[in-house]
C-alpha cells in the first residue's frame, strides 16, 4: 500500500515542488496534484512519488496522443 496525501493550503505557499520534496523526505510514496503539467509529472518521477488523482485539465499531458503529451506545456 502506497502512502500519500492530497495538497494542503500550505503547499501553495511553499510551492509543488518544495511540497513534493518534503514528501519525499518523510516517508510517503504518493500524492495527488494539482492540475498536471509535464513538469509535475518530472518532479514526482525524480523523487520516487507515485502519481495519486490528479486535477482536470486540457494541457493533454494525459492524452492518448503522443505528440499531443511531447508538447509543450503552455504554463
Amino acid at each position: 500500500m502506497l502512502i500519500g496525501t492530497r495538497l494542503p493550503g500550505f503547499a501553495n505557499e511553499i510551492g509543488f515542488d518544495a511540497y513534493a520534496q518534503w514528501l519525499a523526505e518523510n516517508g510517503f510514496d504518493a500524492v495527488d496534484t494539482p492540475v498536471l503539467t509535464g513538469d509535475i509529472a518530472k518532479t514526482c518521477a525524480h523523487l520516487g512519488l507515485t502519481l495519486g488523482t490528479c486535477d482536470i485539465s486540457n494541457s493533454g499531458v494525459l492524452s492518448a496522443d503522443t505528440s499531443t503529451r511531447k508538447r509543450p506545456s503552455r504554463e
